[in-house]
């Protein structure tokens, strides 16, 4: 007697549910890695923002006579783009702004992108330093954690 020969052409159901698996598996870990890399994007640019808006308003304080920096109140300082913003100093809440972004690569008749930040501004003054702690909500949430930024401003006036 003759074995029976089995046709062999194509795949089985069971062969053809493995690879469904395979690539299912696949196709989730990759929509996984997308919403990770989406995210850690998003912290990216708003710690870009929080890092561009403390240096533009610590850089200017530092160069400013020790004396002519306030505890409270109202400072006008230039933004990015050179137009005069108002920040305030000493308050308990948390201020509100809207700021140009710094970006060098615009075109003529291009409007600059703007972002917002919450921020808090206080400075501390001693009788020869002044201590200033700069908290930077990205967006107008302040839900979260704050980036905080310090720097001391020395009198060398009154030093020996």
């Amino acid at each position: 007697m003759r074995p029976l020969e089995i046709n062999k052409r194509g795949f089985t159901l069971i062969e053809i549910l493995l690879a469904l698996l395979v690539i299912t598996i696949g196709v989730v870990a990759v929509t996984g890695l997308l919403g990770a890399s989406l995210e850690t994007s998003s912290r990216a640019r708003d710690d870009l923002r929080a890092v561009s808006f403390s240096d533009l308003v610590l850089n200017y304080l530092h160069p400013l006579d020790f004396d002519a920096i306030p505890d409270h109140g109202t400072l006008s300082i230039p933004g990015h783009d050179q137009t005069p913003i108002s920040i305030q100093i000493g308050n308990a809440d948390p201020a509100r702004l809207t700021v140009a972004h710094p970006d060098s690569n615009l075109t003529r008749g291009e409007s600059p992108r703007e972002y917002g930040v919450a921020y808090r501004l206080r400075v501390t003054n001693e009788s020869d330093l002044k201590a200033l702690t700069l908290e930077v909500w990205p967006g107008f949430n302040t839900r979260e954690k704050a980036r905080v930024f310090h720097t001391e401003i020395h009198n060398w006036n009154q030093r020996p």
